[in-house]
């Protein structure tokens, strides 16, 4: 808000995806507050990335060994920003930092309800309507997935700007002060 208020010229690309859909509520914000943005779904991200300066994601925890767990898709959206050389910047407070490890989102994870997979397009009709009955189909819903640290440039928190891999760092002087 403070360089669209000091008149910096930037646009936000808003990158979403089924079945939460959680992009538009932030689209509807920023587009209230006046900023340039343009919204597409996941899908159209290799598209895109050619406009982008940097990516900026949440976290739902950063892992000790400096993985990012996140909404499902931002492993996606950074692989192809590495490609096109463009930083991936994770926005994350420290509370959020655990000592856990893991390497990919099957160990831990949590699944969301395979129904909301389910609603595709009311043109074509809901054939996966009954799912359940067909035998050869299951659905997985996961809710987050896990980024290598590699595929981060910086993590932005309270404390400063920091590399994922200083996690175990910041957490044993959490705990000194406790």
């Amino acid at each position: 808000m403070d360089a669209h208020e000091a008149d910096t010229d930037f646009r936000v690309i808003v990158v979403d995806s089924r079945p939460k859909m959680e992009g538009r509520q932030f689209l509807r914000q920023l587009v209230r507050s006046g900023i340039k943005c343009s919204y597409v779904l996941i899908n159209a991200v290799s598209y895109i990335m050619k406009e982008v300066s940097k990516v900026i994601v949440g976290a739902h925890s950063l892992l000790a060994n400096g993985y990012v767990m996140s909404r499902v898709g931002t492993a996606i959206i950074a692989l192809v920003a590495k490609s096109y050389n463009v930083p991936v910047l994770v926005c994350c407070e420290t509370y959020k930092f655990c000592d856990k490890v893991q390497t990919d989102a099957f160990v831990i994870n949590e699944l969301a309800d395979p129904n909301d997979l389910v609603p595709i397009s009311r043109r074509q009709g809901n054939f996966l309507s009954d799912w359940k009955s067909i035998r050869s189909l299951g659905l997985l819903n996961l809710v987050y997935d896990v980024t290598s640290p590699d595929l981060i440039a910086m993590v932005i928190t309270e404390m400063g700007n920091i590399p994922c891999t200083s996690v175990p760092v910041v957490i044993r002087i959490g705990r000194e002060v406790q």
